[in-house]
Order: C-alpha cells, then sequence, then structure tokens
C-alpha cells in the first residue's frame, strides 16, 4: 500500500465525495508521440520504436492518503485529529492550542482514508475537461468570480450566474499554485500527466 498526500482543502474534497481522480506530472516528459497499445499501456513513439511509460499507480492499487494531523497523546494510545475535519474549518479559534504536523510527516497506523485507484489514463494538462476540473475538487471557492463564502449554490448554478468558467480558471490556479516552484511543469508549459481517478474503500480492500 503506498501513500499519497493531500493538501486540507482537498481532503476535504475527497470526504465530501467532490475529489474522485487527481493528475501527477510524469517523471519523464515524452518528446514524442503518445500512443495506447491494446491492453491499455502507453508508450512513447520516437518511430523506430516505443518506450513504454510507467504510471505512478495501477487499477486495484489502493493507497492511504496522508494529511494535516496532530497526536493529542491524552491517552496510553495515541488519538489523532485531522485538520480537515469540519470543526475545524473556518474556525481560527479551534486551530488554538493545537500544533498541526504536516502531512509528510503521518504515520501509516494515523490514516483514516483509503483510496481505490479505478483507472489510469495519459494527457496533456491543457486537455482537462470542465466534468473532469470538477472531479478533481477545483470548485473550492478559489475562482476570482464566485462567492469565497460559503455559498450553498450549486456549483453549476453559480457557474451560469457568474459566467465564470471552471476550467479556465480555478484548475488552473490550483496546478500552478501547487507546482509553483517547478515552473517546467506549470499549466502555460502543458505538461504530460497521469490521469488517476479513484473511490473511498476499506483499509486492505
Amino acid at each position: 500500500m503506498k501513500p499519497i498526500i493531500f493538501s486540507t482543502e482537498m481532503v476535504r474534497a475527497i470526504l465530501d465525495g467532490q475529489k474522485t481522480q487527481m493528475r501527477r506530472v510524469m517523471k519523464h516528459q515524452p518528446v514524442g508521440e503518445v500512443r495506447q497499445d491494446s491492453a491499455g499501456n502507453y508508450g512513447e513513439d520516437y518511430g523506430g520504436g516505443i518506450t513504454y511509460l510507467k504510471p505512478p499507480y495501477k487499477p486495484g492499487n489502493v493507497l492511504y492518503v496522508k494529511e494535516a494531523f496532530t497526536d493529542t497523546m491524552m491517552t496510553i494510545r495515541p488519538e489523532y485529529l485531522y485538520k480537515a475535519d469540519p470543526i475545524f474549518d473556518d474556525c481560527a479559534q479551534c486551530d488554538l492550542g493545537w500544533d498541526w504536523s504536516s502531512a509528510h510527516f503521518m504515520p501509516r497506523q494515523a490514516a483514516r482514508i483509503f483510496l481505490k485507484v479505478t483507472s489510469v489514463k495519459a494527457e496533456r494538462l491543457n486537455d482537462i475537461s470542465a466534468d473532469d476540473a470538477k472531479a478533481e475538487g477545483s470548485y473550492l471557492d478559489r475562482c476570482e468570480c464566485l462567492p469565497r463564502s460559503k455559498d450553498k449554490t450549486p456549483i453549476d448554478k453559480l457557474m451560469v450566474l457568474t459566467n465564470c468558467h471552471i476550467h479556465g480558471h480555478e484548475f488552473k490556479h490550483i496546478w500552478n499554485s501547487t507546482y509553483a516552484k517547478h515552473l517546467e511543469y506549470s499549466w502555460e508549459k502543458n505538461p504530460w500527466v497521469w490521469v488517476i481517478r479513484f473511490e473511498i474503500t476499506e483499509a486492505g480492500k
């Protein structure tokens, strides 16, 4: 079982059922044409042969989510609190007294969310559709033209009311914020990515 790190916002989106896929940059960026064979494998075609590309995960893999947390240490056995829990959402006073640890340091035994990979495909970053942008959890008060309060208006209705294009604003903003230190992977560079779809599952299933 492999770990996967998500920000607090994205963990909330997963728990709310809003985020069901993620994109990860290919470590090796293809320069030739990318093709898919009859078995569903992707390869880079140089014209004289195909070099297969290895995705980070395969359908059926179960991942455990690493998220911001704290160990209360109030009992003999550790008990954990998670920054993504609703009680800490937009509640400044709720954070007082808690020393949150980075998701990078979360131990396996503290994991509470497990994701089963359902499909993996390769595509260019800019080829994302509006539906896929939603499935990335990208409509979380990110777009400048959407309300920044806890407005419960359905996102589709908001987009009609504001003429906000989710694909052109929110996902691009999230992506560039995530890869701010890696300009070669920015939205403008349009890198090749793995599109990984998943569903919440139980540990070991």
